[in-house]
Parts: C-alpha cells; sequence; structure tokens
C-alpha cells in the first residue's frame, strides 16, 4: 500500500466521509455523521491519499471503558483491494485495546473478509427497511403521545439508560433526539415514560432511531404518532428493526417496506442483548448498542 496515511478523522473531514457514504448509497446524512462522529471522537479513522481525499474510513466509539462500538467501514470502490481496510483495522485495534468489542456486520462481508472478523460472538440480527410511508394504519389510543420539549430531559434520559444496558449517554441523547434537526415523541402512561421515538432526515427521506417502547402498543403508537406528525405519504422512512420484535416486523409488512440489507450485531467478548421486545428501530448501528 503506497501514499496512503492513517490518521484520526477530524471533525472538519466529514464532508468528505458523507461523499463517501452517500457514492455507496448509504443513507446518513451529514448532521447525522456529525453526531455520530462527536460521540467519540478519538475512535474515528480515515485512509487520506496523495490528493488530500479520503479514500476509507471506520469507526471504534468507546461507549464505555470496557466496551467499544465499530461501524462506518468504508473504502472508496476504487482503492479496494489494496490492504486500507486492513491497515484501518490495525489502527483501530489499538484504540480499542483489551475492550469488548461490539459491531453490525453483513453476512457478505462477514464472508469476504473473514480474516478480520474473527473471534466474534453472534448476538442477534437487524434488517434495515425502507420505503414510502404510504397509508398510515391505525394505532392503539391506550398512551398519551406528547413532544420530548413536554417531559424531563432527566426522566427521559433515565429511561434511555435502562433500554441500553444501564449505559448513560444523557449528552449524545441531547444531540441525537433533542437535536434543532430532531423530531422526537414520548409515550406516556399517566406520567410514566414507557417509550419514544426519533425522526431525523436522511439524504433521502427520514430515519427513525430509535423506536423504543414498553409494549408492542406504544411502540405502534409512537411509530403512528411520529410518521403522521411529521412525514407524508410519499416520504420515505429508514429504520434497523431486530427480526425478534415480531410487533414492529408486522408493521413494517403491513406497511409493504421492504428490505435493505441484513446484519448480525456481535461481540469479541461478552454478549450484550439488549430488550429487543422494546426495541421496534436501533437509535444507531455504530456507537451505541440499541
Amino acid at each position: 500500500m503506497q501514499n496512503i496515511t492513517i490518521t484520526r478523522t477530524a471533525r472538519e473531514m466529514l464532508k468528505s466521509l458523507h461523499r463517501l457514504t452517500a457514492a455507496e448509497g448509504w443513507n446518513y446524512g451529514l448532521d447525522n455523521l456529525r453526531a455520530i462522529y462527536d460521540f467519540d471522537p478519538l475512535g474515528s479513522f480515515c485512509a487520506i491519499d496523495d490528493n488530500s481525499d479520503m479514500v476509507g474510513h471506520l469507526i471504534g466509539a468507546h461507549v464505555k471503558p470496557d466496551l467499544v462500538m465499530g461501524g462506518l467501514f468504508i473504502v472508496r470502490e476504487d482503492m479496494r483491494g489494496k490492504g486500507i481496510g486492513k491497515a484501518l483495522f490495525e489502527e483501530r485495534s489499538k484504540y480499542v485495546g483489551d475492550a469488548n468489542f461490539g459491531i453490525s456486520i453483513g453476512s457478505t462481508r462477514l464472508v469476504k473478509h473473514k480474516e478480520l472478523y474473527t473471534a466474534r460472538h453472534y448476538a442477534f440480527e437487524i434488517i434495515g427497511y425502507g420505503g414510502k410511508r404510504g397509508p398510515l394504519i391505525k394505532a392503539p389510543e391506550k398512551y398519551k403521545i406528547v413532544p420530548i420539549s413536554r417531559v424531563d430531559f432527566g426522566e427521559l434520559a433515565r429511561y434511555d439508560t435502562k433500554i441500553c444496558h444501564g449505559m448513560e449517554r444523557s449528552r449524545f441523547l441531547n444531540r441525537w433526539a433533542a437535536g434543532l434537526q430532531s423530531r422526537s415523541l414520548v409515550a406516556l402512561d399517566g406520567n410514566t415514560i414507557v417509550g419514544y421515538a426519533t425522526l431525523r432526515p436522511a439524504d433521502r427521506g427520514y430515519r427513525i432511531a430509535p423506536l423504543y417502547g414498553d409494549t408492542p402498543d406504544a411502540i405502534a403508537a409512537l411509530f403512528h404518532a411520529i410518521t403522521a406528525k411529521h412525514t407524508e405519504e410519499d416520504d420515505h422512512v429508514f429504520m434497523n428493526v431486530p427480526t425478534t420484535n415480531d410487533g414492529m416486523m408486522q408493521i413494517v409488512s403491513d406497511l409493504g417496506l421492504t428490505s435493505a440489507y441484513s446484519l448480525k450485531r456481535m461481540f469479541t467478548k461478552e454478549i450484550l442483548m439488549p430488550p429487543l421486545q422494546k426495541i421496534g428501530s436501533l437509535m444507531t448501528m455504530e456507537v451505541t448498542t440499541c
């Protein structure tokens, strides 16, 4: 591998990363990439050529001292097969150290680059669904649905921590769910939070990420409310759905959303299994476990 520099990604380089992901057809949106990057700027690595162009990238974000989540692994098509991906993996491995490392891997990549994904333990499967929202199906009216601004943010953060392995991530939650480009709704049973959903603009349409609910009815009510309030029938919506959440799988089937990809969540050490029946759509694939 000649004339390639492996370095940490600087925040001002994220437009270059966005060009890479857009060329690959990955539907992120620049603001989503910025939020993911800000979770742990030291864990973002890239490959730069002699023309100062970004030709590769990946993430290894410390979500806890002993846990790192990875993703956003991409090498520009014309630069593949030159050892860039391996060099990026090696640089990230130094940062990961002895921590448990989690990642979501497509089946094709897992087979093609099996030497890079050794000693991984399977946790669960995720399917990326998307398509035109279309007409909405009537949702249960058991819960009160309110904007995020109507609830105490500390209470919401505590609910989020309960869903996601006890991980306190209020700083990221404030950026992701309460940011200027975010539209978030919360489900209440009386005064108790029983779920929340966030809709964020992507390059095409909107990402619903996350969609959490303590019951299938809470998930269905939040999905209906956030899409009815903030999207039109012709808008595209996208979600990353755990395949074991039967209620959410039924919703995407009823709406006619199509599967774009399948990913396997894997870990190098301890398998972290979130409460999948409470997760209709994951928050991110890169810097959170759920």
